[in-house]
């Protein structure tokens, strides 16, 4: 009677541990959501029922009118506690990742296992039922024998969580295995071999909870790695997208910086900065009064009929180098450029800032002009004499039109020195009365006459002989 005591004592100890693990593991999976957790606590909950089945205890718990209900009871845990168990050891070794072969293994033994009803249903007939108890059990050893092998496979290949999978199963492997073996009559039959299943059973739970607590723990640190890989991985994309823009940015704002440098200095060559600069701040440029300016128009002598006689590249090329000179000798002497016209060259002194001396710039200039000419002519084959003229007055200027728009000059100075360049002798500087009484403390003239001036009449014409020294 006493050992009778102390073997339900035991099992109510055992399976109290068994069944409480399980709760445990099924509260960690309501709140972690992870499947190991719950395939472990049902097979811990069914492991820990089927103890006290075979101990003939949970018919009498259960339904007490019919004990023998047992022997359905232990038929039906056995079957869920293995299910489970095949369940939790495919998660648990990852064998879909890890032993892909194992994880189809695993499948057809399960379905195996599930034919065992089939060959002997206990409400068929006890020859049937025993049939089926002895395939349950053969199946249940290969399963277990199956995963021993899987779990070493797993561990030789470096997946750590095996060691705790095969710490728990080893000893209860061993001992179902006897404990099978025993009922099949292979070896001969101990009352002992049922409580080293069910010491193996608790000693497979404790691990088991260890192995799912350390792979579980090992599995947030993965996570928390990951997340720190991620985060810093998304930091170096967001460094390097911002590189690459900054470098991008900096490449087009040098661009840009290199695109208004040639606009502005294509502009400046084409308009006066002051006049430049009023354009691209308010996009319109407004005409101006100016009192005192000297016009400058330069002409080749014979340009029509040498055009005639010479190739065209030859012809620009004559005219490129004439007036590219010209136009270093207008900046270096403060006059602005205006335009040329076929073969003149027209330049205007104190536009668009009023100049003091502007007359004498303007004279200063035609002498550079006329010695660099007549330096060419000596020198040259083709003879390109010239003659400019000079008027001091009241001129306008701005800009006009919309598309190759030019600045230019209008007024009676510009059409007086036009036609004062027109009566002047080749390689003289011809100038109006009011030029003339500008300069004429600074270089040497000589009176030439009238020249009719269509609205003006008759004016006074003086010639430049050059400076005049003290």
């Amino acid at each position: 009677m006493g050992a009778i005591v102390a073997d339900a004592c035991l099992d109510g100890i055992l399976v109290g541990v068994i069944v409480g693990l399980g709760l445990y593991n099924l509260a960690l999976f309501i709140f972690v959501r992870e499947h190991a957790y719950l395939y472990f606590a049902l097979y811990s909950i069914c492991a820990g029922l089927y103890i006290l089945s075979v101990g003939e205890r949970l018919g009498c718990l259960l339904w007490p009118s019919h004990p023998r209900w047992d022997s359905l009871f232990s038929w039906l845990l056995v079957l869920a506690s293995v299910g489970l168990f095949v369940r939790f050891t495919q998660h648990f070794l990852n064998t879909a990742e890890n032993l892909v072969w194992g994880h189809r293994w695993l499948h057809l033994m399960n379905l195996l296992l599930c034919a065992g009803p089939l060959i002997g249903a206990p409400l068929i007939g006890l020859e049937l039922r025993r049939a089926g108890f002895v395939w349950n059990s053969l199946i249940t050893v290969g399963i277990f024998i199956s995963v021993i092998v899987m779990g070493w496979i797993c561990l030789l290949r470096g997946y750590r969580p095996a060691r705790a999978y095969l710490a728990g199963n080893s000893f209860l492997c061993f001992g179902v295995c006897l404990y099978g073996l025993g009922i099949l009559g292979v070896v001969p039959w101990r009352p002992w071999l049922r409580n080293i299943a069910v010491l193996g059973t608790v000693s497979q739970t404790v691990f088991f909870s260890l192995g799912i607590a350390d792979r579980m723990a090992r599995l947030r640190r993965r996570l928390a790695e990951e997340e720190i890989e991620r985060i810093r991985f998304q930091r170096e994309v967001v460094a390097a997208s911002n590189r690459e823009l900054a470098e991008r940015v900096a490449a087009q704002t040098a661009e840009l910086r290199r695109e208004k440098e040639e606009t502005e200095r294509l502009l400046y060559n084409i308009l006066p900065r002051p006049v430049a600069a009023e354009l691209q701040s308010t996009g319109r440029n407004t005409p101006r009064r100016h009192e005192e300016v000297s016009i400058l128009f330069a002409d080749l002598v014979d340009f029509t009929v040498t055009v005639g006689t010479i190739p065209p590249q030859k012809l620009v090329d004559e005219l490129n180098a004439i007036f590219s000179a010209f136009d270093d000798i207008v900046a270096r002497q403060g006059l602005e450029k205006i335009k040329t016209i076929g073969d003149a060259y027209f330049a205007v002194a104190g536009l668009p800032e009023p100049i003091a001396g502007h007359a004498a710039a303007c004279v200063r200039c035609a002498l550079e002009m006329t010695a660099f000419i007549e330096a060419r002519n000596r020198r040259a084959a083709l003879k390109w004499p010239m003659r400019i003229g000079i008027h001091s007055g009241v001129a306008v200027a701005g800009v006009v039109g919309k598309s190759k728009f030019t600045y230019d000059v209008w007024g009676d100075a510009v059409n007086i020195a036009a036609r004062l360049q027109n009566a002047a002798e080749p390689g003289c500087i011809n100038l109006s009365a009011y030029a003339y009484d500008l300069v004429r403390h600074d270089f040497e003239c000589r009176y030439r006459g009238k020249i009719e001036i269509k609205g003006k009449g008759r004016i006074d014409m003086y010639q430049v002989l050059g400076p005049r020294f003290p």
